[in-house]
């Protein structure tokens, strides 16, 4: 975190009363994936970690109307701090609403209403933390409101800092009607960017999760020209994919319908039995999906979002609990590296 960031968020730690605590700090990142952070257990890992704690455990994350956020917090000396905090309202990417209730050791010291507010500043995010302390009965008296605004000013601080150094390596993963969506920055123009998914020779270097290789990756990168790709597992096992160039409008959009009728006789068994659970007929067939690729520039950098679309609902359920979206993610990982050497190599 740098010197300027910090004092902003000391600075901006102000109260209307004695009962008020207010942090605020400009995120370099689009909300939606601020918001994501937030939200998602798989982000909040990795940034909610003060640094007056040797230990840090998420027990529970719910989030919805009356679900529950709960947190441990153990110090080096053996003290251990919890967090209990029940949703009251959710406005995705806008706002969260909840009340919490803090222990230290078992004595409550710390209880307040928050309100969480993600605002878009043009391709940034201005985060507001407010918090309205409750003065309850049994409260443990040694916490003062001096030394709870100083331990906000110092805790989001650490907190927000692990945050937008996780931003940039974060995948944001979304679901909704036929589609899985990733977001994901990455610190490289989009002209590269671009480059590495349409140049088959270069996909071929990074496509696939941790640990797989492609022995096969060709292309006819012309609008209805063919596209085949074979994924090989740690292993052994072969992934085949075929495919035909739908979009190609450089930098910006790559389009490519993929089957994938030629993986092995288990995975379609795999697939097919999940979604006979989801109520699908039982003979119903495995549709192509459609892989759209963004490139949006930003800031000398790319924004890139993948788009699986499925034939149905249940087909993307399945693809998505039964793999695709870790999968997907370890790709992206992949993808960063293979870009970032590639932007080294053209310095």
């Amino acid at each position: 975190m740098s010197t300027a960031n910090a004092m902003a968020t000391a600075l901006n730690t102000q109260a209307r009363d004695e009962r008020d605590v207010t942090v605020t700090r400009r995120i370099r990142a689009p909300r939606e994936l601020v918001f994501a952070a937030w939200t998602d257990p798989r982000h909040v890992l990795h940034w909610w970690r003060p640094a007056a704690f040797a230990e840090v455990h998420l027990d529970e994350m719910d989030v919805k109307p009356g679900g529950l956020l709960r947190f441990r917090m153990r110090t080096a000396e053996g003290v251990t701090f919890t967090s209990r905090s029940v949703y009251r309202e959710i406005e995705a990417p806008a706002r969260l609403v909840y009340d919490e209730m803090c222990e230290e050791d078992g004595r409550l010291f710390h209880q307040a209403r928050q309100t969480i507010t993600f605002e878009a500043r043009g391709k940034d995010t201005l985060l507001t933390i407010h918090a309205r302390l409750t003065w309850v009965e049994g409260r443990d008296p040694r916490w003062t409101i001096e030394l709870m605004r100083e331990g906000w000013a110092h805790g989001w601080g650490e907190n927000l800092g692990l945050l937008e150094g996780y931003l940039p390596n974060a995948t944001y993963l979304a679901s909704a009607g036929t589609e899985l969506k990733l977001r994901r920055q990455l610190a490289a123009p989009r002209e590269l960017v671009f480059a590495a998914w349409a140049d088959p020779q270069q996909m071929g270097q990074w496509y696939g999760p941790k640990g797989f290789t492609c022995p096969v990756c060709e292309g006819d990168v012309r609008v209805g020209g063919a596209w085949r790709l074979t994924m090989r597992a740690p292993d052994g096992k072969d992934y085949p994919l075929t495919g035909t160039y739908r979009e190609i409008d450089p930098p910006r959009r790559l389009v490519i319908e993929i089957s994938l009728a030629d993986h092995p006789p288990e995975w379609h068994e795999m697939i097919r039995n999940f979604r006979i659970k989801l109520g699908e007929a039982p003979d119903a067939p495995e549709g192509t999906v459609l892989m759209i690729a963004e490139f949006e520039e930003r800031g000398g950098g790319t924004w890139l979002t993948v788009t699986d679309r499925f034939t149905t609902a249940s087909e993307r359920d399945a693809h998505r609990d039964l793999g695709a979206a870790e999968g997907w993610t370890q790709t992206l990982d992949r993808l960063v590296e293979h870009v970032a050497e590639r932007a080294a190599a053209h310095k």
